[in-house]
């Protein structure tokens, strides 16, 4: 197994839910000491880490360590805990499955309804095996985080991965190595380089935000996943294994010429495929950096993920390794335009 996967798996045994990443954080501030001339941590728990400060103008990296979840909002008297869904959660997709609980406790997650075209927030509770209210709030009490149990396996010919939270667990683990990149080739460098781990992306791109006006940046890249077409429910104009996706414009930014010819560029240089996209319906975290101070080049780049936002997604290995390599090529070139 690649050490990129192993990677992915050891973040899962971490919960983030967002508005509760700290555990992640933590985890990654370990991972990234040892590269960084400087790393800093906000009021919004963003994790923030410096590279070749003074050498260029400013590039922020940004990948968001939160994850989508729930959150208990009522405790009935039969002990079982009604849930609402915080970020980009399916619940829908997830009936049966396992939640994990911050505090450790498990539970089921089921619904009052059988008719799927009418299930709301509302509908879905979990079940963790008492019988009273009081039981229930002992051992999980309201406002308590819970996640689905994660899942992580090869596929059958082993060029796709299947895990829980690709959605931006991938995002992670591409920074980390691009965190060492930088670190290997400093000396080479045009850019100075800061690398924020943000927080709360799922509830409205709430930890970028502080972070672009704390650092201000000249140029910006978020890294992120993107829908691909893997059913009838998902069908978008990107597919997996066809390469690197670079969002020309989503619902929070139109990006400007120079960043997508330049990623253009850098695609071609590092002779790896890539696919135009116009996200529609969602928004990256670089529309809030875009607009910062007086502007920013800002672009997202992404791995797609099938079923993106279910309780399993899934990549195709070398999709994920295109997408290293273009960013490596861009750090390298240098961000000057």
């Amino acid at each position: 197994m690649k050490d990129w996967m192993q990677q992915i798996q050891e973040l899962n045994r971490f919960p983030s839910v967002s508005g509760d990443e700290s555990c992640v954080q933590a985890y990654l501030r370990e991972q990234i000491e040892p590269f960084c001339d400087q790393i800093d941590v906000d009021a919004m728990g963003n994790l923030i880490a410096t590279l070749g400060k003074g050498i260029g103008p400013r590039v922020l990296f940004s990948a968001y360590v939160d994850t989508s979840g729930l959150l208990v909002r009522y405790i009935q008297p039969d002990g079982k805990l009604l849930v609402f869904p915080v970020g980009e959660c399916r619940l829908s997709r997830m009936v049966g499955r396992t939640v994990v609980f911050s505090n450790g406790v498990s539970g089921i997650l089921e619904t009052n309804t059988t008719d799927d075209q009418e299930l709301r927030g509302e509908d879905f509770f979990v079940d963790i095996g008492v019988a009273t209210a009081q039981r229930a709030s002992e051992k999980v009490p309201l406002g308590t985080f819970g996640s689905m149990r994660p899942e992580f396996f090869v596929g059958a010919d082993e060029s796709f991965l299947t895990a829980s939270f690709l959605t931006n667990r991938v995002g992670i683990v591409l920074q980390l190595s691009l965190i060492r990149f930088v670190r290997e080739n400093l000396s080479q460098l045009k850019n100075e380089f800061v690398f924020v781990f943000s927080t709360q992306k799922q509830v409205g791109n709430r930890g970028i935000g502080a972070v672009a006006f704390a650092v201000d940046p000249a140029y910006f890249i978020a890294i992120d996943t993107v829908a691909a077409s893997s059913s009838e429910a998902d069908k978008t104009e990107v597919q997996l294994g066809k390469g690197a996706v670079i969002t020309v414009a989503d619902k929070g930014v139109v990006s400007q010429t120079q960043m997508i010819d330049f990623l253009h560029r850098s695609a071609k240089n590092a002779g790896v495929d890539f696919q135009d996209f116009v996200a529609s319906e969602t928004q990256s975290e670089a529309g809030m950096v875009q607009r910062n101070r007086v502007g920013v080049y800002a672009a997202m780049v992404g791995v797609p993920v099938g079923y993106r936002n279910s309780g399993c997604e899934m990549l195709c290995l070398s999709d994920f390794e295109k997408v290293q390599k273009l960013l490596q090529t861009a750090i390298l070139t240098g961000f000057d335009f």
